[in-house]
Parts: C-alpha cells; structure tokens; sequence
C-alpha cells in the first residue's frame, strides 16, 4: 500500500478515478457526532485530509496512472514511492473496512480502557486522549513512520460508580 498526497477536500474524487482505472484506492473516513444549534448531528469526515491510500503493487504503469489523476499533488517520498509496512496496512485497512466510514467508537474508560466493538476493537494502546464532554477520543497513528493524530467520536459507557 502506498500513499498519494491530494488536493483537500478532493479525497473522494481521486479515490474514484482512482477506482476507475482498475485499482484500489482507500480514503480513512468517520461519522463523527457534532454540536450544531444545540443537537448532536452526524457528519461525515475524512479522517487525513489530503490524503489517498493506493492498495496495490507498485509498478510503472500505476505510478503514471495515479500521477496523472486530476487533484492528485504527488506520491509520498516522490521519485521512490515507500510502501507502508505491515502494521500500518492493517490499520488503514481496519479503518476503511467495506468502504465504509467508521462509525462512532463505543469505549470505557474505568477500571480500564476498552474498546467494545467496531473496527477499531482492541486498539486501545494507540488512544491517547479521550474527551468525554466532546464525544471525541484522539488516536495516534503512524503513516511512513511519521506521527498523526486522528479524531473520532465516542460513545463512552458509564461504569456503576460514575452513576452516583
């Protein structure tokens, strides 16, 4: 799996085109619950904006294609694409299962830090922040063996004691 850096908010576009020419293309997406008007409304957010995951074997045929693809700026490390290596291609794949967004993350905070189910299910060592009253947690996520940070939204279960 490699990496194509795009236009932002053209995440979707090149995945298309991408698909379009016979090969898989994987964009990191989230319902993610937010405050508007006084309600709490899903929306739909691109996880690392500008950015489009190509899964496929690099060859010279698919550099040029995808190069060539309208919003596309460059492959990362240009020249010599890197590919991702391992863990980093199961946790992409993770988060784009079926093509579909990643919906709201259910967690529990006490005794200990789980989370219940989804795609994201026992990665509970690369959350680093958790914000209750936003209904956020913050991962940790290294792509080329560089360090980002994702958000998602979290349903966070109530333990006996914090009911009181």
């Amino acid at each position: 799996m490699y990496v194509v850096q795009c236009m932002s908010g053209k995440e979707a576009d090149v995945q298309s085109k991408i698909f379009s020419q016979g090969y898989t293309a994987r964009v990191p997406a989230a319902v993610r619950l937010e405050r508007c008007g006084g309600k709490w409304l899903d929306r739909l957010r691109v996880l690392m904006p500008g950015y489009v995951f190509v899964d496929s074997p690099m060859h010279d045929e698919l550099y040029h294609s995808v190069k060539g693809v309208d919003g596309v700026i460059r492959w990362l490390n240009p020249g010599r694409p890197e590919a991702l290596c391992e863990d980093e291609i199961t946790f992409i794949r993770r988060l784009t299962a079926n093509n579909e967004p990643v919906p709201p993350v259910d967690i529990e905070t006490k005794p200990h830090l789980k989370i219940h189910s989804g795609p994201l299910a026992g990665l509970e060592h690369t959350i680093v922040e958790f914000r209750r009253r936003q209904h956020r947690i913050r991962m940790r996520v290294t792509v080329l063996g560089e360090e980002h940070t994702v958000f998602l939204s979290a349903n966070f279960r109530e333990t006996p004691s914090e009911r009181h």
